[in-house]
This record gives C-alpha cells, structure tokens and sequence, in this order.
C-alpha cells in the first residue's frame, strides 16, 4: 500500500477513487472481515479504518478474540457493550496510544508551536516561520514505517540548513501551517507514502521512473526504500539503482520490469503527474 504510485495517485484522483482503490485493496490481501467473524465494517474504508495487524483476523476465526461493539458502561466487574450484551473480563486495556512529551521545550516555543500535548503545528512536520533555524524530526503519529521517512526529513533539514535545498517561504510555510491545522481538526494523521514524497520533493531526491526505465516498475510498485531516494540529488549513490531492484525483489516481489493489468492501469492514471515529476 505504501508505495509511489500511491502517493501520486492521491494527487490526481478524487477521495472516492481513492477509497475504493484501496478498500479492493485490503479486500484482496486481507478478505472481509465478517468472512473471519469480526464485524461487518463501515462500507467507506476511511470510516471504517485500517488495523495493520495482520494477526488479528485469524485470531478472531480461531476464537482467541470475540469482537464486540462499543461499550456503554462498566459496573464493577461487568462491562456492558451498546447491543445489550455484557462480560466479565479479566482485565480492560485502554489503547489509546501515546501522549508527547517535550519537557526541554521553552513555553515561549510550545506557545508559537501551538503545541497542545500532542502534537505541534509545524510547515510540513518540519519548520516554521517564526523560528528560524529551527527544524523537528519525527515528531508526528505516523502510519507505516517510520525510519524511510525520518531519514528524509533529517536530509532535507540538512541540505536547507546547508543551502544545497530552498527553505520554504514564509507564504509557504504559513500555507503549511494551514494543511498541518486542517489535519488535526479531522484527526488525519501523516501516512507513510504521502510524507515520504512530499520530504524527498523538499530535499530533492524525489526518485523519477521516466529517467530510469529499467526501475519504473520498482520506483512505483516496489517498497519506499531509503536507497530508492539516493539515485540522484545529494549524497547520490552509484549503488542506488542494483539496491533499488533488489530491494522491491525481497520486499515486493517485483521481478522483470513487464507491469501487471492492474500496474499498467495505475500508470495510466498517474502518467500524467509522473511525466511532469521527470
């Protein structure tokens, strides 16, 4: 799921192409989620949500979790849920993920920063106007592998600082400012694909298939790989493209450079935005 061609498709194609690419997606590698006995989920993907476990399903067809609805109350040791039914659990689990904690943090820059115990509002998860020569790295709740993108951001902070990348106007970062609020008004939280292009973009180092015909297949369908992102820019490597093609071979199965049906019809989709990113 976290590949290029993803992260150009959501570029060019509406939420509703999206939505259902990807629900055919899961669909597909995963199967339905009532076809394991879990509950029927919402039939728009973006409401019903992704678990990226792929434990879960064969744990609940094997009876190890019983899936419920919602809770309604807990009476000392008896917890109610919404259809009228109840349990006595051994113990309750509260996952509700991670707070952020940034004590070396000033209150003057927590202020500017908009920083609310959570998260902070930064141009891009990275800068922002009012704090010049200041740059963050990882601070965010992302979904899908961190390190491919911490490694992005860290090179982008590195060549603008260094002057070998533009920084961002003030207009620009003010406009990110704006996305960054945006997102957590709806709760979205940064997803792999989309980050990891829209950094590399930024440092420069955005991998262009058109130039290498031989790793189109690769750079689009294969796994976003670091060593995908050094075949030209900064800190280029000569090695760049052999680990790009093994790496999609181990990670994504992609062995020969003939697209699938469906490959050839996503880069048909994307064609555009990927001719103008060559």
């Amino acid at each position: 799921m976290f590949n290029h061609a993803a992260a150009l498709a959501g570029e060019v194609l509406p939420a509703e192409a999206l939505a259902e690419g990807l629900k055919a997606l899961v669909l597909r590698s995963a199967g339905r989620p009532d076809q394991f006995g879990a509950r029927t989920p919402d039939a728009n993907v973006f409401a019903a949500g992704i678990a990226q476990s792929q434990n879960f399903l064969p744990a609940v067809a094997e009876g190890r979790i019983a899936v419920r609805p919602w809770l309604e109350r807990v009476d000392k040791g008896r917890v109610h849920f919404t259809d009228g039914s109840c349990s006595e659990p051994d113990a309750i689990l509260f996952a509700t993920g991670y707070g952020l904690s940034l004590p070396w943090l000033a209150p003057d820059l927590a202020k500017t920063l908009n920083f609310d115990g959570r998260a902070l509002e930064l141009h891009v998860h990275t800068f922002h106007p009012d704090l010049k020569g200041l740059a963050f790295v990882g601070l965010y709740n992302l979904v899908g592998p961190y390190l491919p993108v911490l490694e992005l951001q860290a090179r982008w902070i590195a060549y603008s600082l260094a002057g070998l990348a533009p920084l961002p106007s003030r207009a620009q970062m003010e406009e990110g400012l704006a996305a960054c609020r945006t997102m957590r008004e709806r709760g979205q939280q940064p997803v792999l694909h989309e980050l990891a292009v829209t950094l590399a973009r930024h440092a420069g180092v955005e991998p262009e298939p058109a130039r290498w015909p031989d790793l189109e297949r690769a750079l689009l369908f294969g796994p976003l790989s670091p060593i995908s992102f050094r075949l030209h820019g900064p800190d280029r490597l000569d090695e760049a493209p052999a680990r790009t093609q093994a790496a999609a071979e181990a990670f994504g199965a992609i062995r020969g450079m003939t697209l699938t049906a469906e490959e050839l019809q996503m880069r048909n989709l994307i064609g555009t935005r990927s001719a103008v990113s060559a």
